[in-house]
């Protein structure tokens, strides 16, 4: 249990039986958000994810997954993990927001759906970040702060051992740490030079989170004659790696950031890459062309 109103229990995970029955379930239930998938065309769009694996084996997760595939399919024309996790996220908080008013619980602080999101966004990516940092997957309730402890009741959070508490899925804490990490938000060069200190993973230790910066670089990103200037991830990753010419201590972060952007497809077309602190960037395949 975690809080005094909620418990977690605990199921085992669905085999692929399991899993199909359930698909078939809720689309004969009429849950489908789009009328257009099938059972089928559902197997078919998550057999493409196939790092949503771990989520696809409870019956809530799941349940959020189905629901958000559609409207991200009709929302973008090359649909990658981050969108589908951006939206999971929003409509879990949606759906515990939805529980706390059916459960008579106080719910005036939380504002509208937007401004909670906002929040329980800020929070799951502060503790995402500060588990890189620690090198862990769990931090202590108690850690905290009073109006923390009620936004981590509606965000993709478990309780762990009575007082500590983790992300519902390795996958979440990867998502919300790469959110932090490209946040842009005026800590942004803090975030990369944080990640260049002692004990923090470098890139081929942080494979999975690079794997989603790349995916939201995809996801904003509209290639034009040789230009991805449309995507503001792409941006901030390139002014990290511009800041490393004059900041040594961004070597390591700048690495993360270019090894983002070769994840992503994304050649470096008249980057001035001179002088630019590299050391452990994974740029196996980088496009070079013009570039300096």
């Amino acid at each position: 249990c975690f809080g005094a109103q909620r418990c977690d229990v605990y199921l085992a995970p669905f085999n692929e039986q399991q899993r199909k029955v359930f698909i078939d379930k809720y689309v004969e239930m009429g849950r489908a958000t789009d009328a257009s998938f099938d059972a089928a065309r559902y197997e078919k769009e998550l057999a493409r994810f196939t790092s949503l694996g771990p989520m696809l084996g409870e019956p809530f997760s799941l349940g959020l997954v189905l629901d958000a595939l559609p409207p991200v399919m009709r929302a973008t024309t090359y649909t990658t993990r981050f969108d589908i996790y951006l939206m999971f996220f929003h409509r879990w908080v949606r759906n515990e927001r939805e529980r706390a008013i059916s459960g008579d619980r106080d719910v005036e602080w939380m504002g509208d759906h937007e401004q909670l999101v906002g929040r329980v966004d800020a929070l799951c990516q502060r503790v995402a970040f500060e588990m890189v940092r620690s090198g862990v997957e769990t931090v202590a309730i108690g850690e905290l702060s009073e109006s923390d402890r009620l936004l981590a009741e509606l965000a993709p959070l478990k309780g762990v051992g009575g007082d500590r508490l983790s992300f519902v899925h390795k996958s979440m804490q990867e998502f919300f740490a790469a959110q932090a990490l490209v946040a842009g938000d005026g800590k942004l060069l803090r975030s990369f030079r944080d990640w260049g200190r002692d004990g923090f993973p470098k890139p081929e230790h942080s494979m999975a989170t690079l794997q989603f910066v790349a995916d939201r670089v995809r996801s904003e990103s509209i290639f034009r004659e040789g230009c991805w200037n449309a995507s503001k991830t792409c941006a901030i990753l390139l002014s990290v790696i511009d800041e490393s010419k004059i900041d040594g201590d961004l070597s390591c972060g700048a690495s993360l950031a270019a090894s983002a952007l070769n994840m992503a497809d994304r050649p470096f077309y008249k980057a001035d890459l001179s002088r630019a602190r590299l050391p452990f960037a994974l740029l196996d395949g980088v496009n070079l062309s013009g570039a300096n």
